[in-house]
This record gives C-alpha cells, sequence and structure tokens, in this order.
C-alpha cells in the first residue's frame, strides 16, 4: 500500500512539474500537437465526394480558413459528370471548426454554377488556387483554379466572401471579380493553372498567374482595390505582363508582396531553370534587383535537370529564401536583397532531399517552405510509402545556415499519414509560432496514385481536407493559455449566457480566473472572479443586462506557472 501512494505521489509531483516547464513533455520540436484536433490533426469532409485543400490563411485571432474544392458525384451545368463546388472551412486554435462561421465552421457554394449564370460559361472555380484574407474588414478572397483536365482552362476572376462565411455581393459583380488579360496578349489561348494571390500594405489585391499564348507564356499581375476593380495607378490600366528572358516559356508559381510594397513573382524559364522577378509597388520593374529586375539561376547540377521555383519565403532584410526544383529534386537557395545568390548558405545550395548521388527513384518531394521567427527553414512535401498508404506529409527543417536540424523529428524529419493518400496544399507558421500543415487525404485509387490528378472513383472512400499542427519548439516550452468566449444575442431584461473555455495543452487547471464585461465605450460593467477552473471544458456564466447596445466580454487567467494568456479575445454581446 505504502508503495501505491508512494507511486502516486510522485506521479502526481511529475504532472506539476511537466505544467511548471520542468521536465519535458511529449511535444518535442516536430511532434504534432496533442491539445490541437485528434492528436494534432483535425480533419474534415463536405459530404459525398472527394474533398481537396487548396490555400491556407491565419486570421490575426489565431483561427485557420482553409480553401479548397469538393467534388460531388452528380452532374453539373456543363454536362460533366461530377460538379465542384468551392470550399472554405475555418477552424478554431484547438482544432474544432469555427460555429460562427458559415454552417457550422463550413461553406460550399457552386461558385462555377453562378459564373456561368453571368458569363455564359462554366471554365471558372472548378477548383480553388489561393486565399487571402483583407485586414481591414476580415474578408475571404479566393482565386479561381483551373480544375479540368487542360492546364489552360479555366477563366481568371477572384471571389470574395464576408468574415462570416456570406459572400460579399458588393464584391465585384455578385460577389465575383473576372480578370482579362485578352488586349493585352495578341493569339492568347489560355492561362497556366498556377494562379496566387497577396495582399499589398495598403490593403489591395494582387493575382498572378501564367499567360499562354500561341507562341509562348510570360508572367502576368494584376492590382485589384478592394472592391474588386482594377486598380489603374499599377502596370497598364492595372495589368502587368512580364517576358522573363524575351520569347521563352515562363510559368509564374508564387507571388509575394513585401513590408515595403515591392512584389516578388517567381516560377521557371523553359521549365528548367528558376525565374524571378521583382517589381515596384506600381509595376515597374525594380532595377536595384538581379539584371534590371530580373534573376535567372541555372540548375543547380546537370542531374538536377527541371529546376524552377517551387515557393519562396521572404526575409527580414529584403531577401528571400526559395525552394526550386522537383519531382524530388528540390535544394535551398538564399538570395540578399539585390538579388544576389548568398553563397555562405551552404555554397549556395542546399539539398532538401538526398544529395546529387541518390537522385534515382526519390521518395520525397518538397512543395512548400516557411520561415520561423528564429530563422530555422521549414519545408514540407510528401513522401511515398508505397503501399497501403502510398503518399504521407513529410516535414524537415534546416537550420539558419542550412544543416540539417537533427532535433526536429527523428533525425530532422516527421511523416504523417492523414488517413490515406495524402498531399500539402500549404504551410504557415501561427500566432503561436507552431507550424501548421493545410492538405489532404484520399482514398487509395486502384493503380496506387494519389494527389491533385489521382484517378478517384465514385466509391473511393472520402478522407477528408484539414490540418496538421506540429511543435515548433522544443518543449517543456508550455504553450501559453489560449481563450475561446462565445458571442451572444439576449433581450434587455433577460440573462445572456456567456461562454468560454480555456484551452492548455499540458495543464489541467488555470487559475486567477476572471470575466470581464464592457459597455461600447470601454467602461467595465460586470466581473467575475474565480480561484481556479478546469481547463478544455466549456463553461457558462449568467448575465442579467438592464440597457440595449452592444457590450463585449473576455475571459482572463493564468496557469499554474504564472503565465498569462497570449491574447486578450473580446466576444460580443448584443442586447436588443
Amino acid at each position: 500500500m505504502k508503495t501505491i501512494r508512494r507511486a502516486a505521489t510522485m506521479v502526481a509531483a511529475l504532472a506539476l512539474l511537466v505544467c511548471l516547464g520542468a521536465v519535458p513533455a511529449a511535444a518535442d520540436p516536430g511532434s504534432l500537437d496533442p491539445g490541437f484536433g485528434v492528436r494534432g490533426i483535425a480533419l474534415i469532409d463536405f459530404g459525398p465526394g472527394v474533398d481537396t485543400a487548396a490555400a491556407l490563411a491565419i486570421q490575426s485571432d489565431g483561427k485557420y480558413i482553409v480553401a479548397g474544392t469538393h467534388q460531388a458525384w452528380e452532374s453539373g451545368p456543363d454536362g460533366m459528370p461530377t460538379r465542384k463546388y468551392v470550399t472554405l472551412a475555418r477552424f478554431n486554435i484547438d482544432g474544432t471548426l469555427d460555429s460562427t462561421f458559415g454552417t457550422g465552421g463550413k461553406v460550399m457554394v457552386d461558385l462555377s454554377g453562378q459564373w456561368r449564370g453571368m458569363f455564359a460559361d462554366s471554365f471558372a472555380f472548378r477548383g480553388v488556387a489561393d486565399v487571402v484574407l483583407l485586414p481591414a474588414d476580415g474578408r475571404i478572397v479566393v482565386a479561381s483554379g483551373s480544375g479540368g483536365n487542360n492546364d489552360h482552362s479555366g477563366e481568371l476572376a477572384v471571389a470574395c466572401f464576408k468574415a462570416n462565411g456570406d459572400l460579399d455581393t458588393s464584391f465585384g459583380t455578385q460577389g465575383i471579380a473576372a480578370i482579362d488579360h485578352q488586349p493585352w496578349a495578341l493569339s492568347m489561348v489560355g492561362y497556366g493553372w498556377e494562379r496566387r494571390l497577396t495582399v499589398r500594405p495598403d490593403g489591395k489585391l494582387l493575382f498572378a498567374c501564367t499567360l499562354v499564348t500561341a507562341y509562348k507564356s510570360d508572367f502576368a499581375v494584376s492590382c485589384l482595390n478592394p472592391d474588386g476593380s482594377l486598380d489603374p495607378g499599377f502596370g497598364t490600366s492595372g495589368r502587368r505582363i512580364i517576358d522573363v528572358t524575351g520569347g521563352s516559356e515562363d510559368y509564374l508559381t508564387f507571388l509575394k508582396c513585401a513590408g515595403d510594397g515591392r512584389i516578388l513573382l517567381g516560377g521557371s524559364v523553359q521549365y528548367r531553370d528558376s525565374a524571378f522577378v521583382r517589381l515596384t509597388s506600381s509595376g515597374a520593374l525594380d532595377a536595384s534587383f538581379g539584371s534590371g529586375g530580373k534573376l535567372v539561376i541555372p540548375p543547380a547540377t546537370p542531374q538536377a535537370g527541371w529546376q524552377p521555383a517551387l515557393d519562396t519565403v521572404l526575409t527580414a532584410d529584403g531577401g528571400f529564401v526559395a525552394l526550386t526544383g522537383g519531382y524530388g529534386v528540390e535544394y535551398l537557395c538564399r538570395c540578399t536583397s539585390s538579388g544576389v545568390i548568398d553563397t555562405s548558405f551552404g555554397g549556395g545550395h542546399v539539398w532538401v532531399n538526398d544529395p546529387p548521388s541518390a537522385f534515382v527513384n526519390p521518395t520525397t518531394r518538397a512543395k512548400r517552405v516557411a520561415l520561423q521567427p528564429d530563422g530555422s527553414i521549414v519545408i514540407s512535401g510528401i513522401k511515398d510509402n508505397g503501399y497501403p498508404t502510398y503518399k504521407d506529409i513529410w516535414v524537415t527543417r534546416r537550420l539558419t545556415d542550412g544543416s540539417l536540424d537533427t532535433g526536429f523529428g527523428i533525425d530532422g524529419q516527421v511523416v504523417t499519414d492523414l488517413g490515406g493518400a495524402d498531399d500539402v496544399a500549404a504551410m504557415g507558421i501561427d500566432l503561436d509560432g507552431e507550424l501548421v500543415v493545410a492538405g489532404y487525404a484520399l482514398g487509395s485509387s486502384p493503380r496506387g496514385v494519389t494527389g491533385a490528378r489521382a484517378p478517384v472513383r465514385a466509391t473511393a472512400p472520402r478522407v477528408g481536407m484539414g490540418l496538421a499542427r506540429y511543435k515548433a519548439t522544443a518543449s517543456p516550452r508550455h504553450r501559453p493559455f489560449r481563450i475561446i468566449c462565445k458571442n451572444v444575442k439576449c433581450r434587455k431584461g433577460r440573462r445572456a449566457t456567456l461562454k468560454f473555455r480555456i484551452m492548455d495543452n499540458l495543464c489541467s487547471k488555470a487559475t486567477a480566473v476572471k470575466l470581464t464585461v464592457k459597455n461600447a465605450k470601454g467602461k467595465r460593467v460586470k466581473s467575475f472572479r474565480w480561484r481556479s477552473r478546469k481547463t478544455n471544458i466549456w463553461y457558462k456564466v449568467k448575465w442579467k443586462p438592464t440597457k440595449k447596445g452592444t457590450f463585449k466580454y473576455s475571459v482572463t487567467a493564468k496557469d499554474l506557472a504564472g503565465h498569462p494568456q497570449v491574447k486578450r479575445p473580446w466576444s460580443k454581446i448584443v442586447v436588443r
């Protein structure tokens, strides 16, 4: 009996030490975050069919928006055997769906059908290419993807949604803005399938793609006002076309905008060389970058072959780190703000997968890159593990000098099975500094092919799209509290039910808990205090307002080590 009591005492002491950050917990760098979703993964579906993710956006309050496509097994208005819907999902910081967004946290809309009704064709929004947030009001803008068998099909368009998930009909034409480069390109035959969105510091939208003509292809970028109209002060009537090397086939893959408004475009020349173009905020070539605003980098080695720029992340000094390559032969290169390759970074390039001597049948393929606050570089992609899971999510991390971070995951890499044949869509660093990967899992096809072009049958199991969140720093770093509060509506003289939940990844109890209610002028009208409250469960508090109007409330708390929550989120109380 004494032995049992002694063991129980030791377990209790160990749990307290974990909360205080004295001993490592099962949350080392690269491990899935146990406080998010189900063991670090949050997957959803939109009903029978196939769900794929395409892009990720992180709100200022820490919530995540994943944009994608739902392919339903029903005949569409264009006569195709399937109908494709644009989908949006908003996740809370704990991986649950945000019930204040759309219907139960999800939005599914047939924008292709709406486009057909407005413009008499259905070659838009048969997929989603990118998503961004407008900082002024939290509106969500998505870019149309081609979604067809022909990579050059699909008109250029963007759609705007309100922060609650409703289509914003004040944007463009009934919520959709069409972008046409036809007057600026003779013999135009279509657009490349990569389309990218970003937001300038002044709140205007930038949209970039590949413009394909009968003779060549070029980078194309447009600037839109927040209402969806073209900005005449950018380029020529809101548009800019860039021929990288003169008559070549240039294909765009990414678009970035720096804090000073300068624009970085990237892709490839002839599908072989990496190409970068930097523009000023007005759309002119930035002469301070590369050669007249352009930089072309040949493959790092003849063995590498096809080496387009896949993705990039801007650095604080005005430069960038680019991920280039393809088909399992990828490397990182770092460039200065003037477009000069930094040879101190791995001699000019750092191989992400295997060394050049092992380029035969690579099992990993890098697709996205992100930069942590400490300068570490995170790369995500897919790893082919063969039957029965085939492709899984693969994440690896490099230190600031390009060397492998062996303290991340297992020997510098992590492989995650989402539950089917998986693919990576996007990646970001959230407000907690944790790594978030957006992706999707499909049912295995007859030939074991996975990804966006998988020959999935109607009977294939649906798995879903969503997020995986990984620990970016070593536990025992205890993630401070996150507190979720619900918006409330009630009538004057009736009791309002204020709901809150204290989220914590290690501790089961919070101390010094305080709920504060303020009026529209910021004056405190009521407060509630508790010495302690359990974490990760919902609490309800009754409050009886005596006046009509809009109020707000928030909750503060501390963990056992005295750490406060990261933010102080305010939720609305509308009294009618």
